[in-house]
């Protein structure tokens, strides 16, 4: 089973979410924050991966 990637508006969304909880104190219903923060964190690893991926790609 694949895990769907994020698209932008989803990564914005969920980066919305963390600055309000943040910096506005806004609340949110339990465990919105996290899976926020999920999402942006599996979108930089998988992201970081991928450019490890091309720059071994390209050195070799």
């Amino acid at each position: 089973m694949s895990v769907q990637s994020p698209t932008l508006a989803e990564l914005i969304a969920a980066e919305a979410v963390i600055e309000r909880a943040e910096t506005m104190g806004r609340t949110f219903r339990p465990g919105t924050v996290e899976k926020a923060r999920l999402i942006v964190r599996n979108a930089a690893e998988r992201d970081a991966r991928e450019a490890r991926k091309r720059l071994e790609d390209s050195a070799s």
